[in-house]
Formats: structure tokens, sequence, C-alpha cells
């Protein structure tokens, strides 16, 4: 059964899919995952276009987490469009514009944090021979 808009209970995204791959394709390569058949999943497959051409990202829609979960193992799998293009996909489950904000923001934050600690300036003591002076160590 196709999922609708409303059943979406989760969605997957995709990157590193060829251009030439086609909405069936990426279905067809879902499909048993999913547990639904590649013709039903296919209208649930939203391709990211740019200027009219493919750009080799995905975003599926699933009807429950198991679904989704299964999905999710097929990370790195092999993907081959109908041209003889293979390369290793990625899967992922989608986020929100929102959380992905937040997780921007929160990795900015920490690699602020540890620069601030690998830059911090440490007073060194001086051997009795040598002039004072501070310098910089890197942990």
């Amino acid at each position: 059964q196709e999922p609708t808009r409303k059943d979406v209970k989760a969605t997957l995204w995709v990157n590193q899919l060829p251009y030439s791959a086609t909405q069936l394709q990426i279905a067809q390569h879902f499909a048993e995952a999913v547990g639904v058949s590649a013709t039903a999943l296919t209208p649930a497959v939203r391709m990211i276009m740019k200027d009219g051409r493919f750009k080799g990202t995905a975003f599926i829609d699933v009807a429950d987490w198991r679904a989704l979960n299964r999905a999710l193992e097929l990370h790195q799998s092999q993907f081959q469009a109908s041209d003889g293009t293979r390369r290793g996909i990625n899967v992922r489950e989608a986020v929100t514009r929102e959380e992905l904000s937040k997780l921007a923001e929160r990795s900015q934050h920490q690699r602020n944090q540890v620069l601030r600690k690998a830059y911090q300036r440490v007073e060194k003591k001086p051997k009795p021979d040598q002039p004072q002076k501070e310098q910089v160590v890197f942990r």
C-alpha cells in the first residue's frame, strides 16, 4: 500500500545517488527494505532537482519506524543506475530544518570550546638559566 502524506511517520534522507538515477530506480532499491512494492513507493520518493536536473539527493517517506530502520541498513550500499553508474549511497533519517539548525549551532559551540582549549595560553615555569616567557601549548 502506498504511504500517503498523513501516514508518513518518518523520512529518509539519501545522498550520493548517481545523477542519472530515476525515481523508480530509487524506489526499487528501497522497496524490499521498506516492505512495499517499488510501484507503491515511487510517489514517496522526492528527488532534489536544480535547474531541472537531479542532484543526487532524495527524500523517501515511509509509513512506520520499522520500515525506516530496515531502510537505514542500506547505508553505504551500492546503488546502480540503469546507465551502469554505481555509487555507495548514504542513508540517514531526515531531520527538520529546525533540528538541523540546532545541530549546527551546537556543533559550532563545541568547536569553539575545543579551539579555546587548544589555544589556551599556559604559563610555563622557566629553567633557571632561561628568561621567562609565555608558551602556547597544544593538547
